[in-house]
């Protein structure tokens, strides 16, 4: 009788520690592979890529561009952009009165006459992917919207404007060419460009690298 009475407090003590553990024991957080839950509504027309969630906890923005770090990957892909060949970093404005014509960022406000674009690159299963996200101000602006990816920007296809991951924001998606990195993907060359590329130099384009 001692014996089972001791196995059943036994018993209870292991379900204890077992609740206790769920309770309190950090959780792995749950990440959507559904990019329309990638892209939250900010309020006032502003529809944000939260990059947490679209790199599964992997990448963070900060103002040398996307960083991404998991346990074997730790590395950096920066953004750049040409308006009518005109460089920038982050945004665009105009010379004279300036007025912002075009911006990088993952916070977009579709329908502000402002074109915007943002790509995101995640690696899945050890293969990268590129998301890249447009909004309608771009749709409307920027025609023949080209993706070129690759080691030496080699591959192509049309931009998809069907899929909308929320009102105003497109996006598309590319496997990246995992030719284009070295070394535990520290070292990048090529990239991916997304936009209009014209032989005259006033290409209009963001670019990922």
């Amino acid at each position: 009788m001692a014996k089972k009475a001791w196995l059943i407090v036994f018993m209870a003590v292991v379900l204890l520690i077992a609740l206790m553990a769920y309770l309190f024991y950090p959780k792995k957080p749950y990440y959507s592979d559904d990019p329309k839950d990638w892209v939250e509504d900010k309020g006032k027309g502003v529809r944000e890529i939260n990059v947490d969630k679209a790199t599964g906890g992997a990448g963070y923005v900060d103002f040398n561009g996307l960083q991404y770090e998991t346990g074997t990957i730790g590395t950096v892909f920066a953004y750049d952009g040409w308006y009518h060949g005109s460089y920038f970093r982050e945004e665009y404005a105009d010379l004279d009165d300036g007025k912002v014509l075009m911006r990088i960022s993952p916070q977009m406000k579709p329908y502000d006459g402002i074109i915007e674009g943002f790509m995101v690159e995640k690696v899945i299963d050890e293969k990268p992917y590129v998301y890249i996200f447009l909004d309608e101000d771009w749709r409307k602006s920027v025609f023949n919207t080209t993706v070129f990816w690759g080691k030496f920007h080699q591959s192509d296809k049309e931009f998809n404007f069907s899929f909308e991951a929320s009102k105003g924001i497109y996006m598309d998606w590319v496997e990246d060419d995992m030719e284009r990195f070295e070394n535990g993907y520290n070292i990048h060359d090529g990239g991916v460009w997304v936009g209009e590329i014209r032989e005259d130099r006033n290409s209009t384009l963001i670019s990922l690298t």
